[in-house]
């Protein structure tokens, strides 16, 4: 592999590493406004608590419990973005070793896929339950609907391409090393 090629795995090396490190950092302050929503959701439970008028960074904790929703499916989604930025991390390693055409980068790339869908899913109901709680208008739900839809498409598609490229190399690959 000459020096360029090197340079190229180390960057997106770098880039998948730092992908995964802002995950489970975007999740950690996510799961805690999570728990800060779930204490929110408390207090529009007024048999439970009389009188307390509780803020968070001076927001009345009330109209913080609109985003529960939206706390949890961003919890997951980070979750799924860190699983496919460690299979796209673990990829590079396989191309640093000179392992490109293997087993191993197939699943990566069928994790990668099922990871970017999982996000879909959980903006798609996102986006549904924030409609039907009030948080968003009809129209901006099918605006976010179809960018997302489209956007995921267009990601998997690409992924899919790969896929199909790995997987033909691998078989060629296989065939080669049985004629030698």
């Amino acid at each position: 592999m000459n020096k360029l090629s090197k340079l190229n795995v180390s960057f997106w090396n770098a880039l998948f590493v730092f992908g995964e490190v802002m995950s489970v950092v975007c999740a950690f302050f996510t799961a805690l406004l999570t728990i800060g929503v779930i204490l929110s959701w408390v207090t529009h439970r007024p048999e439970l608590i009389q009188g307390m008028n509780w803020t968070i960074g001076g927001i009345p904790v009330q109209y913080l419990s609109d985003k529960l929703i939206l706390s949890v499916s961003m919890c997951l989604m980070f979750l799924c973005i860190f699983r496919a930025c460690q299979a796209a991390h673990n990829i590079m390693v396989n191309f640093r070793y000179k392992q490109i055409f293997v087993d191993e980068n197939l699943v990566l790339l069928k994790k990668i896929v099922i990871d970017i869908t999982c996000v879909s899913v959980v903006i798609i109901i996102t986006v549904i339950l924030a409609t039907l709680t009030g948080l968003m208008t009809w129209s901006e739900m099918f605006s976010n609907l179809g960018s997302v839809c489209f956007d995921v498409l267009l990601f998997n598609s690409f992924i899919y391409l790969l896929y199909t490229i790995f997987k033909h190399g691998l078989s060629l690959q296989n065939d080669s090393d049985l004629l030698i």
